[in-house]
């Protein structure tokens, strides 16, 4: 499922949740595809403490890999896990078509360099930042006063402080792109 903005899985999510709340089978299903995203990125960016980056994109690539586990490890102990197997089926078979559409394979096995390939990650990981979020899904009259509508919620401010500074790595990286190709393989990115 692209989360694209022009389309209308928005407005099925927010109708179902309405309907359907936020019982272990909702919060499963949700904690498992965030935990898939988080483990990609977490896999990528564990690889920035090996290379020679300078200081300003390895302090940010650094503490966005922290962040990572940290968040994870709380939407970890936040969920109300579902006792039905088949959730887990089903959210097995969805990471592996995630990892085919995003090419993650691609990321995790290339280096961490200057270069097209690791621009494309950053674009494809602010996709995930920007586009991954189910605080707006959810009806505004719930209250964010359980652990995990907490944690979901934290995770999103923090990606949105997260983008700014990615924004920045994106426009400034020395690539033999201009400022336009790169905000259009950025665009491209957020329709996987």
């Amino acid at each position: 499922m692209p989360f694209r903005s022009d389309s209308d899985w928005r407005k099925k999510a927010t109708a179902y949740f309405s309907q359907h709340g936020l019982e272990s089978a909702e919060q499963t299903r949700i904690s498992l595809f965030v935990l898939a995203v988080k483990q990609a990125n977490s896999m990528i960016l564990s690889k920035v403490e090996f290379q020679t980056l300078d200081w300003m994109a390895y302090s940010f690539l650094h503490n966005q890999y922290y962040r990572e586990i940290e968040l994870a490890t709380l939407l970890y102990r936040a969920t109300a896990w579902s006792s039905d197997m088949s959730i887990y089926t089903e959210m097995a078979q969805f990471d592996m078509k995630f990892w085919q559409k995003t090419q993650i394979g691609k990321y995790v096995w290339g280096s961490i360099a200057r270069d097209l390939n690791f621009f494309e990650y950053l674009a494809l990981s602010h996709a995930f930042m920007s586009e991954i979020r189910f605080i707006p899904l959810f009806p505004a009259q719930w209250k964010l006063d359980t652990p995990f509508l907490q944690t979901l919620y934290n995770m999103e401010v923090e990606s949105g402080r997260l983008i700014q500074v990615q924004i920045r790595l994106l426009k400034e990286m020395d690539l033999s792109l201009s400022l336009e190709k790169k905000e259009m393989l950025v665009e491209k990115k957020k329709c996987w």
